[in-house]
């Protein structure tokens, strides 16, 4: 139970040191944050009613990773802390 909490509130806060993140883009952040294991760029767009060259947009603007890194570091971040 412990390393779940952890988990979650580490790869969360890895991505909210971001000055320029709006309130709206958390939503986004978060969204990928829980779905990240089944989640792709198109499905990301679709849910928030955006392009997909849009979405790939705000996510690059908006942590400095494009959409695969972001999600590589997610994985690597959680194998990381499961270990």
């Amino acid at each position: 139970m412990f390393s779940y909490i952890l988990r979650n509130y580490s790869n969360t806060l890895q991505f909210y040191n971001c000055e320029k993140i709006g309130s709206d883009f958390s939503l986004i952040l978060k969204y990928i944050q829980q779905n990240y294991h089944t989640l792709n760029l198109s499905e990301l767009a679709k849910a928030f009613n955006y392009s997909t060259p849009y979405m790939c947009s705000l996510i690059k603007e908006n942590t400095g990773y494009n959409f695969t890194d972001l999600i590589k570091k997610l994985k690597l971040t959680e194998h990381l802390i499961i270990f």
